[in-house]
């Protein structure tokens, strides 16, 4: 029957009619199309109707009938510090830069104020007030002047009055000035005499030795054996007196010291026969005769001229030559004694006699 029976598309015939093929409806005769499952289906908000049911629109979860919500693509996402997440993604917060993943860090309000080029002798006058450490306004430093971008130095000419000298003199101590043109350009430099080192007086430009009070001052010589007593106020390096040491005594003239002789206690007045006296006549230049004191000492007699055999001190040790010089005598309560130098080295008193 469905020989000669042509049907429309999506339909068959069956024992000779024209039927919509499963899932199709409408003229099986001109054509079929698809059944709308979703022709009297009404799904919520977010949702669409798909085959007669209701499917949440792509990005949005939940019951299609009821309404769905966008999904949350941020549920399982960890940011760092100073980020969040925004639809699955971690983003800076407003103010900071950086990863968002690892941390965020603030963004430096200077980042975005140019530093402010500043010339040589110039200072910053004034600060940004979000960015103190960078400078807003600059001014030429003192002794310059700006011109243009640039500090030019305020030239003042110095003629160094008052400084006359080339070099300092020798043991001075002087100021210094620096001569300057009307160019800037620096000269030489000039010098001052202010005062003079310790020992040194100031002579107009020079420096000259103070006097030494030493110079006027003439000390005494000190022999041997002695010691210094006293010394000059105005030069307490020269001696001024001296005295001998501890036994020793002053020959006559006070210009040496001989050893100290202890002395026996002088005795009695003894008488020597008229024309002789009591010693042993060490100061004869010609030799002496010999007598004896009511006491049984030595008198002496000088020979007024050489006689075979005179001699001095004959006392003296024989081995040292007599001292060429008059005997020296000490006085002692009227009485004296006589004393013989031979060759320096011995010494002997004579026995006591009258001063007189």
């Amino acid at each position: 029957k469905c020989k000669n029976v042509t049907c429309g598309a999506n339909a068959t015939c069956s024992n000779g009619s024209c039927v919509c093929n499963k899932g199709y409806e409408g003229n099986a005769n001109t054509g079929c199309t698809p059944i709308d499952k979703c022709k009297n289906v009404t799904c919520g908000a977010n949702a669409t109707c798909s085959n007669g049911s209701c499917v949440c629109n792509k990005g949005y979860e939940g019951n299609g009938e009821a309404g769905c919500t966008p999904i949350d693509k941020c549920a399982n996402v960890t940011c760092g510090a100073n980020a969040t997440c925004s639809n699955g993604t971690c983003l800076c917060n407003s103010g900071y830069e950086g990863n968002p993943n690892s941390g965020c860090t603030e963004i430096d309000p200077c980042d975005d104020i140019p530093l402010l080029a500043m010339p040589i002798h110039s200072h910053c006058t004034s600060y940004y007030s979000e960015c103190p450490s960078k400078c807003k306004a600059w001014a030429c430093d003192d002794g310059f002047t700006q011109k243009g971008n640039y500090c030019e130095k305020v030239c003042e000419v110095e003629t160094c009055t008052g400084y006359g000298l080339s070099a300092c003199p020798s043991h001075g101590n002087c100021s210094t000035c620096t001569l300057v043109g009307s160019n800037c350009a620096q000269g030489a430099t000039k010098y001052k005499l202010d005062s003079c080192q310790s020992g040194y007086t100031k002579s107009g430009d020079s420096c000259i030795p103070d006097k030494d009070p030493c110079d006027d001052v003439t000390a005494v010589k000190v022999p041997a054996n002695a010691h210094c007593t006293s010394y000059y106020s105005e030069c307490p390096s020269k001696c001024k007196a001296w005295a001998c040491d501890d036994g020793y005594v002053t020959l006559i003239g006070g210009t040496s010291c001989v050893k100290k002789l202890d002395l026996a206690p002088l005795p009695t007045l003894d008488k020597c026969p008229s024309g002789y006296s009591l010693g042993d006549g060490c100061s004869c230049p010609y030799g002496r005769s010999i007598a004896t004191s009511t006491q049984g000492n030595t008198c002496y007699k000088c020979c007024s001229q050489p006689v075979p055999g005179g001699f001095k001190c004959a006392s003296c040790d024989v081995s040292n030559a007599p001292v060429e010089t008059p005997s020296k005598t000490h006085c002692n309560g009227g009485l004296a004694r006589t004393v013989c130098q031979c060759g320096g080295f011995h010494t002997k008193w004579t026995q006591p006699h009258n001063c007189n």
